[in-house]
């Protein structure tokens, strides 16, 4: 999976997007890719805080390693290949050192191409969306489940960063 990266204007990369193919698979490559300013940015649809319909971030609950189920009141569990995605955030202002407490928001959608929270038949669930906040290295990882890409269109993955001051 390849996100975009956008520099803000406090130095922090800002991690907004969605995924691409061909990302470098070697450590080196994804290094120096990883320490290089992107200067754009495509928001990920469906985001589901607040911004465009229902906002699952102020709910108990969202902060987890595991985004395959719903939590709270609702049941549903993402079918796919299982998949586990790292991250890491990185300080560009203090020479790309990892950013310890950023909060990452990380939601893509199902096997069948639907957003849970937005799209007809998964209105009432909440899975493949979470929260982790980064720890000293600036990493997280998040388990998920992801669609095959051969059924027709592929994944799609987007996340949202914060950083405290």
């Amino acid at each position: 999976m390849r996100l975009k990266l956008r520099n803000s204007p406090d130095g922090f990369y800002v991690i907004k997007g969605r995924s691409l193919p061909n990302w470098p698979t070697t450590t080196a490559a994804a290094s120096t890719r990883a320490s290089a300013a992107i200067p754009e940015e495509t928001a990920g649809p469906f985001p589901g805080d607040g911004s465009n319909g229902p906002n699952v971030l102020a709910e108990s609950g969202i902060v987890r390693s595991d985004i395959t189920r719903s939590f709270g009141s609702a049941s549903g569990v993402a079918k796919g290949v299982p998949l586990t995605i790292r991250l890491k955030v990185l300080d560009t202002a203090n020479g790309s050192v990892g950013r310890e407490g950023a909060a990452v928001y990380l939601w893509h959608c199902d096997i069948d191409g639907r957003y849970s929270l937005y799209s007809e038949g998964v209105t009432q669930e909440n899975y493949l969306r979470g929260v982790q906040e980064t720890g000293g290295d600036g990493s997280v990882t998040v388990s998920a489940a992801w669609k095959p890409r051969p059924s027709g269109r592929g994944g799609n993955a987007a996340s949202s960063l914060r950083c405290r001051s």
